[in-house]
């Protein structure tokens, strides 16, 4: 237990002095990823954060992905008193520095009856397939947040795709400088963000105080 209590400390210690200007949502993912996993055993493709969702492209121009849903209660059942809130899927995304993300596509399929009779909860029906609910910063790195409803319009869907485009990214210039971090931030980064094959690799604003 003490080795894990210290183990904890130090990886928060690090964490404060390494992120700032980090929402709610990328503070658990970080939590999640430096408790539970360490910072040597950090990978995207062996991350849970997006089991059932494949990449088709990615580019600087934008992202396209499907997710495969298998446990439709987690997603439309809810808590008393959050009976017309939809519950979403959250899927942390980066975007080049300077980008306006919108999203081109939402397209569900895989309609999927639920046994839900015995219930007393249950999330509302979403208008919407995928929103951009919120925006963040990583170490001066854009990152969005899209959450996914498949308890769409009254039907569960199984499988739904989504396609991003990124539009007004900034370019190499006196304004921006190629992102350079060290391998604990790398790490943390490539578990958190869906594209970070892309993302890694994208400039950052050059307004970053040095450090």
């Amino acid at each position: 237990m003490s080795s894990t209590i210290s183990f904890f400390a130090y990886k928060t210690e690090c964490i404060l002095k390494a992120f700032t200007n980090i929402s709610s949502l990328i503070s658990i993912v970080l939590i999640i990823a430096i408790v539970f996993i360490g910072a040597n055993e950090i990978s995207a493709s062996e991350s849970k954060l997006y089991k059932g969702i494949t990449i088709n492209s990615s580019d600087d121009n934008g992202l396209s992905f499907s997710i495969d849903i298998d446990n439709p209660e987690e997603n439309i059942f809810a808590s008393p008193g959050q009976t017309e809130r939809p519950i979403g899927i959250p899927v942390l995304i980066a975007i080049p520095s300077g980008s306006t993300p919108t999203i081109t596509k939402a397209v569900a399929s895989g309609a999927v009856t639920l046994n839900i009779e015995n219930r007393k909860y249950i999330g509302g029906s979403s208008p919407v397939l995928a929103v951009v609910s919120g925006t963040s910063t990583m170490r001066w790195r854009e990152i969005i947040t899209v959450e996914i409803f498949p308890y769409y319009q009254g039907t569960y869907y199984s499988h739904i795709d989504i396609e991003i485009r990124f539009q007004g990214a900034a370019k190499i210039s006196m304004d921006t400088y190629p992102a350079q971090e060290g391998k604990l931030f790398d790490r943390i980064f490539e578990y958190s963000v869906l594209n970070y094959e892309q993302a890694k690799n994208w400039p950052v604003a050059k307004s970053r105080p040095f450090t």
